[in-house]
């Protein structure tokens, strides 16, 4: 019978909590124009900005979770929040920048045990301030989330000498990839350097925290990808409709989920002169932590590739609405950049069984030439 009743009401639960509440707002709005209204006011100016309120409705929305720590420190001693601040970039965005969700928001109190000193606040899209419940658990006991525009994350460094800031860098552009069916890992960090320019402006260095298997979670369309992306990037708004289990918004499954902490990386040391390096370096460092832990977390066979505006669409309708005339990528048709990056990774891999293969042949060949002296001997 428990069984049962988390099979229907953890899936409403999820429902509810990604935008299930929508219908009947908009209903009531509709029904009862003054009252309705009266009564957004009220939510808005009062109601979410009570602290209690806050901790009510992340307790309400963390139910139906995975309860464990899915946490793991992988920076070999170099974070130290009692001595330095940080830009930490939670990657990839998943459907809702799943891992930090579960790592950082539903289990604050783990989190902040582990690192003493600590004084965080997130940075988000300003959308998501404006959204029902994702207003509460992403502000949580902190206070408003800080924008994400440069202007407002450099004053909020300038103004708490002591705060380190969260942010997603690939963004609602990002969440356009994730879908459970995925054989690649994208990362959508090519020629975005923002990030890195405003580590750079603000002295401060960067946190790299990689979200294993968040792009399991959810099944998303898997058509006019790049087209989706660009647009998000260009309106901010997320572009990705999502289908957990049996169609609902529980996640298929989330017992995999884990945020790793990767070394600090130096973003403070480079200046502006040098911040093709600097993006270039820390992409090289995000490939490290990833290759170091993915087979972990069952993705050994699951390259990362870091794409961005050059995506090209290559599904049926983009396809057809290019022979049609209607260009849905502004790539050129056949330079497919991320196919590129798989075939030169699939080569290397070739490259390195080769050598492992001649160096087999070669002790093997070795231990016959023994072998023959030894006989000669006797």
């Amino acid at each position: 019978m428990g069984n049962l009743v988390s099979r229907v009401c953890i899936p409403l639960l999820h429902w509810f909590r990604l935008f299930g509440w929508a219908p009947s707002f908009f209903y009531l709005l509709y029904r009862f124009p003054l009252k309705g209204a009266a009564g957004v006011l009220f939510y808005y100016l009062i109601l979410s900005r009570l602290r209690w309120w806050k901790r009510l409705v992340c307790w309400f929305t963390n139910a139906g979770f995975d309860p464990r720590f899915h946490f793991i420190d992988a920076s070999a001693g170099t974070v130290d929040f009692t001595r330095s601040r940080y830009l930490v970039c939670a990657h990839p965005h998943g459907l809702y920048v799943d891992g930090a969700l579960y790592s950082i928001v539903f289990q604050k109190a783990a989190f902040e045990a582990n690192y003493p000193g600590l004084n965080y606040k997130g940075a988000g899209a300003d959308q998501v301030s404006y959204l029902p419940l994702f207003r509460e658990v992403f502000d949580g006991d902190k206070g408003k989330l800080i924008g994400v525009s440069k202007r407002e994350l450099l004053e909020a460094f300038a103004e708490d000498p002591s705060v380190s800031i969260g942010m997603c860098p690939g963004g609602f552009s990002e969440a356009v990839f994730t879908d459970a069916r995925n054989s690649v890992e994208y990362s959508y960090l090519k020629g975005r350097k923002g990030f890195i320019k405003l580590a750079i402006q603000a002295g401060v260095d960067i946190i790299p925290l990689y979200q294993f298997n968040v792009g399991k979670l959810y099944k998303t369309p898997r058509v006019w990808r790049g087209l989706r992306a660009r647009l998000a990037q260009r309106f901010a708004i997320p572009m990705v409709i999502w289908s957990g289990w049996m169609g609902t918004s529980q996640p298929l499954d989330d017992t995999q989920v884990y945020t790793v902490l990767g070394p600090v990386f130096p973003a403070s040391q480079y200046s502006l002169a040098e911040l093709d390096k600097a993006h270039a370096d820390y992409c090289a460092a995000l490939q490290r932590l990833y290759d170091a832990h993915k087979a972990q977390f069952g993705m050994a066979d699951v390259p990362l590739v870091f794409i961005g505006k050059d995506f090209h669409d290559n599904d049926v309708p983009s396809r057809v609405f290019r022979r049609l005339g209607v260009h849905t990528s502004h790539v050129i048709p056949g330079t497919e950049p991320h196919k590129q990056q798989l075939r030169e990774i699939q080569m290397v891999k070739r490259h390195l069984r080769n050598q492992e293969a001649a160096a087999a042949q070669a002790a093997a060949a070795r231990a016959a030439g023994k072998g023959d002296v030894n006989s000669d001997d006797e």
